[in-house]
C-alpha cells in the first residue's frame, strides 16, 4: 500500500482502505498545524475509497490536534477528504454529516 503502485495493486481486487486514522493526519499535528498524510489522495487516484478506523469521543480518545470529537470528524471529511470512517458514536457521526452537507 505504501509503495510506489501499492494502491493501484489493491484497486485490483479491494474497493477501498481502512486505515488507522493517524495513517490519515497524524498523530503530531496540532491545532494550527495539520499534517495531512497523502494517503487518501493516493487512494483516491487508484479509485479506492478510504474509511478509517476508530473515532471515539471518550476521554483522552479525542487528538489533541482536534478540539472535540466534531473538530475531529470535519478534519478527516473536510480537510483529509475521507470517504467515511469507523466509529463506536454513529449517532454523533450520522447528526454531524446531516447537519454538515
Amino acid at each position: 500500500m505504501f509503495e510506489a503502485d501499492g494502491m493501484n495493486t489493491l484497486a485490483e481486487f479491494a474497493d477501498g482502505i481502512g486505515p488507522e486514522k493517524g495513517l490519515v493526519i497524524s498523530r503530531s499535528s496540532s491545532r494550527g498545524n495539520l499534517e495531512i498524510s497523502p494517503l487518501v489522495d493516493r487512494a483516491h487516484a487508484a479509485g479506492l475509497q478510504v474509511h478509517p478506523y476508530t473515532y471515539r469521543m471518550d476521554a483522552g480518545q479525542v487528538p489533541s490536534y482536534a478540539e472535540d470529537f466534531e473538530d475531529l470528524l470535519r478534519l478527516h471529511y473536510f480537510e483529509a477528504d475521507v470517504d467515511g470512517l469507523f466509529t463506536d458514536f454513529p449517532d454523533r457521526a450520522v447528526r454531524f454529516l446531516q447537519a454538515n452537507q
